[in-house]
């Protein structure tokens, strides 16, 4: 594994279906990323939450300055309205 990023972490967002598959047929791919969470039923503000937690809980207390979480929370609003196109 390459220690260029020093674990910091990287948060990938995907709204792909038969990604579930594709990474239980792909070993090595799926054994690249440490926590995968299939969020379904969330909004964008949930999602940010959850997001935030995870990096304060898994990342030795790590926050977001309110530009940044801003900026997550666009991210998730922008995936909602472009999801179905």
């Amino acid at each position: 594994m390459n220690d260029e990023w020093d674990n910091d972490p990287i948060v990938i967002l995907s709204g792909l279906s038969g990604l579930k598959a594709f990474m239980m047929a792909n070993a090595d791919i799926a054994n690249r990323f440490e926590y995968h969470f299939d969020l379904t039923g969330y909004d964008s503000k949930e999602l940010t939450g959850i997001c935030l937690k995870k990096l304060h809980d898994n990342y030795d207390g790590l926050t977001l300055s309110e530009d940044a979480t801003a900026k997550l929370e666009r991210v998730f609003k922008h995936e909602f309205r472009n999801k179905k196109k």
